[in-house]
This record gives C-alpha cells, sequence and structure tokens, in this order.
C-alpha cells in the first residue's frame, strides 16, 4: 500500500516587540506555534523545527518542511 503525501500550507505571521525587540512568530494554522527571535532570519531558522514538532505531536508523518516567501 502507498502511502498519500500531503502538502499542507501554514501561513505565518510575526509581530515586534517595541520595548524588549523581540519578535514573535505565531500562525492561526498551527495551533501552539510561537517561535520568539531577534531577527527574522532567527525566526526563520527556528521555524521548520518548531513545525516539525508540533505536526508530529500531532500524530503527523512529516516529510519536509521548507519556508516559502
Amino acid at each position: 500500500m502507498r502511502e498519500r503525501i500531503i502538502t499542507r500550507e501554514i501561513r505565518v505571521s510575526a509581530v515586534l516587540n517595541k520595548k524588549t525587540g523581540l519578535m514573535i512568530a505565531y500562525s492561526d494554522d498551527l495551533k501552539g506555534l510561537v517561535v520568539p527571535g531577534r531577527t527574522p532570519e532567527e525566526i526563520e531558522e527556528r521555524l521548520p523545527a518548531a513545525v516539525r514538532e508540533l505536526l508530529e505531536a500531532a500524530g503527523e508523518t512529516v516529510v519536509a518542511v521548507k519556508a516559502v516567501r
């Protein structure tokens, strides 16, 4: 039996706390996704692992996580 591969798009937004300089990325498409960082690049670097962890915790098998701008 062959497994089906399903592509899922998760939109991510980020907000900047001007007082602390910390950015927080979050998504309404993936409950629990919250990734902090000082720069957009730092957040981009951390996002794939955070997304993979949440999806696997929900019982999904993850083949790949990639960012698309």
